[in-house]
């Protein structure tokens, strides 16, 4: 049996370091030895990912519960409507907005609001609410005090969210200074949203209400801080999705009309990522290969349908929509960049180099990015 999942063990903040409420000035000039620290920090997480051992917490599940649960999400109901799976919020949050940093020309501001997503599925109702600290949506807001070219609303990858990583990987530090605002939505159990004292319980895994209920969630919740948004008066919204991020990105441009969609490294296909995990069920515990066997013969790609990003057409224009990939990601591989942009038709697709993390931080991606999004 593998011991617990260790995330960048020495590398993530603890559940009381995130960025500090005292103010604190960034002077312009140190981002260009803030980019090269930055890539030098993604580089020992690559290496620190590779070595993630799989722990129970991706297998917590009964198997009677797994079959109901199969049943439940490969309804031909459900799978006809997308609107039911993804219902929209009626009213914009209440947001609590706390100043974390002053910035030239601006404020990192840290927002938060407590949950109101309700599973479709009832029976996970009793789990969702047992994780207290996924009660609590969080995002961390680049704001400039005049008005800014847009705001991205950036989504992190998988087991990221603390906010170091956060703004290593999706760089809103560079968009800021292209006069963007960036909004960095913490995924449930991501980041502060996970508590080690709840098992570290985290999505996509095994658990199949988890998993689907998790994007659920998301969309939800992505919904509710853009209404927020607008509320405020903000205007040119869009998202930006890094690798998990990517698959909430492309999924979220499915459903509603946003003013562009950027996915870094975007993982598409969940079944294959969720049957690799399956498969390493025998090395972890007696428990995780019950789980297994449960799954076995299950259409797992009609169970994952009903948020598959490759099941809906997108409805960004498509000038609006930008696909960033590497060929020397070890991580997601470029078949579902591919994929994606297939489906999306045109011509989406920016490669860059480096590898899955640092996409964003080598040969001036950002600004091609800007580029192709905002031609002069």
């Amino acid at each position: 049996m593998s011991e617990a999942i260790k995330p960048f063990p020495a590398l993530l903040e603890g559940p009381g370091e995130t960025l500090p409420g005292d103010q604190t000035v960034v002077p312009g000039g140190a981002a260009g030895s803030q980019r090269a620290k930055s890539v030098k920090f993604l580089r020992r997480v690559a290496k620190r990912f590779s070595k993630l051992l799989l722990s129970d917490s991706l297998f917590e599940m009964d198997p009677a519960v797994l079959r109901h649960q199969i049943a439940f999400y490969s309804s031909p109901a459900l799978l006809k409507t997308p609107e039911s799976f993804f219902r929209a919020p009626e009213d914009a949050p209440r947001v609590e907005k706390l100043l974390c940093e002053q910035r030239e020309g601006g404020d990192v501001f840290d927002l938060s609001f407590k949950r109101s997503y309700q599973p479709i599925n009832s029976s996970y109702t009793e789990e969702l609410e047992a994780h207290e600290a996924n009660n609590v949506v969080r995002a961390r807001y680049w704001k400039h005090k005049e008005k800014s070219k847009g705001t991205l609303i950036a989504v992190h990858g998988w087991l990221l969210g603390r906010s170091r990583l956060s703004e290593a990987t999706l760089a809103p530090e560079q968009f800021y200074e292209q006069g963007f605002d960036v909004v960095i939505y913490e995924l449930p159990l991501h980041g502060r949203r996970a508590s080690a004292a709840e098992g570290g319980a985290t999505f996509p895994c095994a658990n199949l209400s988890r998993t689907n209920e998790g994007f659920g969630q998301a969309i939800y919740e992505l919904r509710q801080l853009r209404s927020y948004l607008l509320d405020s008066g903000v205007e040119n919204i869009g998202v930006m999705g890094m690798s998990l991020g990517g698959y909430v990105a492309s999924l979220w441009s499915c459903l509603d009309e946003l003013d562009f969609v950027i996915c870094i490294s975007p993982l598409v296909k969940m079944a294959p990522f969720v049957k690799s995990i399956l498969r390493k069920a025998s090395i972890v515990s007696d428990k995780a290969l019950a789980v297994k066997k449960a799954a076995q013969g299950t259409n797992l790609e009609r169970v994952y349908a009903v948020h598959s990003p490759l099941r809906y057409a997108c409805k960004v224009a498509p000038e609006k929509r930008v696909i960033v990939s590497s060929r020397h990601d070890q991580i997601v591989p470029r078949v579902h960049s591919d994929a994606l942009c297939s489906h999306w038709g045109g011509d989406a697709m920016i490669w860059a180099s480096g590898g899955h993390f640092n996409v964003l931080n080598k040969n001036r991606t950002v600004q091609r990015i800007i580029k192709r999004l905002f031609p002069e």
